[in-house]
């Protein structure tokens, strides 16, 4: 019975030895005679100088690739969300993608996995290097945008020693990465901002009732740090949102009054911008100001 057991054991032994054996990574090749794409980023000006940067640029490039390069719902891991799920009470699933920046090219990583309870993670990837090159004016910041030649697919085994399949391969691979070049713009979302302060000749319950009369729902907090009152409220022109908040301070018997205004911009990579140069800050601060002292 002995020499059953050990020679069972020494079978189950070598099948796992085998099982376990490193899969040979291989290289899909990939279409390179499609197109490159450019992207053209217009520098905004005045209080927008800081929205459009190298560094936005890029990121604004790898969230287009995200969306359009497959499995760009996927905004987590395996640690659970919308691509991921329970396959026992001790093994979950999860895939999607993930791309990054590094040096002159964007880095796509297709996922499939299993992350076991207690330990263990085992995925097969699929890795595609989009190289891409920037080139920055006085007036613009350009992308062009390389199609891949190549992906590379590093298998990995389960913790059963099964062979984890890759999330994507063949036509279905070669097809995002045509959406990439061919799909939409990436586009450029920031903020600008203007702060300041004026005085009031009225005491601050006064400016209170003023902002309460012109600005109906607008509601002020109690006194805090040293100021009487100050609320945060929005404001809306057109589509714009524009967020405001109010600080009243006691000042030699009247008001003071502290501001600030922010609403959204935009620069697409076709080149077109949504941005009114800050007219809109001060004409927002011009109205809080008359309304102080109305």
């Amino acid at each position: 019975m002995k020499i059953i057991r050990i020679a069972t054991l020494g079978v189950v032994l070598a099948l796992a030895a085998g099982c376990k054996a490193t899969i040979e990574p291989k290289t899909i090749t990939l279409d390179t005679n499609r197109e490159g794409r450019t992207f053209v980023f217009k520098k905004l000006d005045g209080v927008g100088t800081d929205v459009v940067t190298v560094s936005s640029v890029k990121q604004a490039v790898a969230k287009h690739i995200k969306a359009h390069a497959g499995y760009g719902h996927c905004r987590s891991s395996m640690f659970g969300g919308n691509c991921s799920r329970k396959s026992t009470a001790d093994i979950k699933k999860y895939w999607g993608s993930s791309v990054v920046p590094v040096k002159n090219e964007y880095q796509i990583t297709y996922y499939n996995g299993e992350k076991i309870s207690g330990g263990g993670d085992y995925r097969t990837t699929v890795k595609v290097s989009l190289p891409f090159l920037i080139n920055e004016t006085d007036e613009a910041i350009t992308v062009k945008l390389h199609p891949a030649s190549s992906a590379q697919v590093t298998p990995m085994r389960d913790a059963l020693f099964m062979e984890i399949s890759p999330l994507v391969t063949g036509d279905k691979l070669k097809g995002y990465l045509s959406d990439v070049m061919v799909k939409g713009v990436p586009v450029i979302n920031g903020h600008v901002y203007k702060e300041g302060e004026f005085n009031v000749e009225f005491d601050p319950e006064s400016v209170k009732t003023n902002y309460v009369r012109e600005f109906s729902g607008i509601k002020f907090s109690d006194a805090k740090n040293g100021t009487i009152a100050s609320s945060y409220f929005d404001l809306y022109k057109g589509h714009k949102e524009i967020g405001a908040k109010v600080q009243i301070y006691l000042y030699r018997g009247h008001s003071k009054v502290e501001y600030s205004v922010k609403y959204p911009v935009s620069a697409s990579g076709d080149g077109s911008v949504d941005y009114d140069s800050g007219v809109l800050l001060n004409e927002v601060a011009t109205r809080l100001e008359k309304v102080a002292k109305s």
